[in-house]
């Protein structure tokens, strides 16, 4: 009897469970075809970010931390990405509660341009529920993530992504 209860009615959307609803967004949740959850961070010079800061453009948020290979593999695509992308994405990186001189170091070291924040309590990584390092998240310029990347992401990957999310369906 169960199977075809699940079978007429699906299974449940996993952002019915995951999400809470915010006065003047609506539902958020960290999944597929939901509003963003919103947050805000400092950079590594001190300054705030917030996620509606990045207004108009795909926003590219992406988890990560220095002495996780896959991300160091992954700096370097999506700063080529954000050079080739420049009018059309934003891209956040979220760093997992490492200090702000081995973040600065790291950033100098790969020769980062894009805005890279701090998460010292990992907040942020809880909001949206990461998988762990590199998680990677891709939003539409309406607040809606299209895309969740759990562990490397490639840059071709990314940039259908983003071909996906100008238009939506």
């Amino acid at each position: 009897m169960g199977v075809g209860i699940l079978i007429f009615a699906g299974l449940p959307k996993h952002g019915d469970y995951s999400g809470f609803i915010l006065e003047d967004v609506g539902y958020v949740a960290p999944e597929i075809n939901n509003h963003a959850p919103p947050f805000t961070l400092t950079n590594l010079a001190l300054e705030t970010r917030s996620l509606e800061n990045y207004p108009d453009k795909i926003v590219i948020i992406n988890f990560w931390a220095t002495w996780c290979i896959p991300c160091q593999i992954e700096m370097q695509e999506l700063q080529e990405l954000y050079q080739s992308y420049t009018d059309k994405i934003y891209i956040l990186g979220v760093n997992l509660g490492e200090s702000p001189q081995a973040v600065a170091q790291w950033v100098d070291e790969y020769d980062l341009t894009y805005d890279i924040l701090l998460d010292p309590m990992q907040s942020v990584a809880q909001l949206y529920q990461i998988r762990g390092q590199p998680s990677t998240y891709v939003i539409d310029a309406n607040g809606i993530i299209r895309n969740i990347f759990y562990g490397p992401v490639s840059m071709e990957q990314l940039e259908v992504s983003i071909s996906t999310s100008q238009n939506p369906q």
